[in-house]
């Protein structure tokens, strides 16, 4: 996940060593997920909160936060899914 800065939408992108973020967003399907009655998280997981938390701890930009921390790897050949409790997966059955 990566933003330029605090204004710009949190969203997938993929970049390579001295060239501009690309968008792959289309990539990824943003699911909802129905927790049971009394069900919550006991963790903070919006990444955005945690971007901003971490930039601000470490006196850098947004986008280096998000070049340091957010990154992942995955089959380029395949649909994604994300959830910010469940993070990426594969569309649960």
């Amino acid at each position: 996940m990566y933003q330029e800065d605090e204004l710009e939408e949190l969203k997938f992108h993929s970049w390579q060593p001295g060239q501009e973020p690309v968008s792959q967003d289309q990539r990824f399907q943003h699911v909802d997920v129905q927790l049971a009655d009394r069900i919550q998280p006991w963790i903070m997981t919006d990444p955005q909160n945690l971007i901003n938390e971490q930039a601000e701890r470490q006196d850098e930009e947004v986008a280096t936060i998000c070049k340091r921390f957010m990154q992942i790897r995955l089959r380029a050949d395949e649909q994604w899914h994300y959830h910010p409790l469940l993070g990426v997966h594969q569309e649960l059955k």
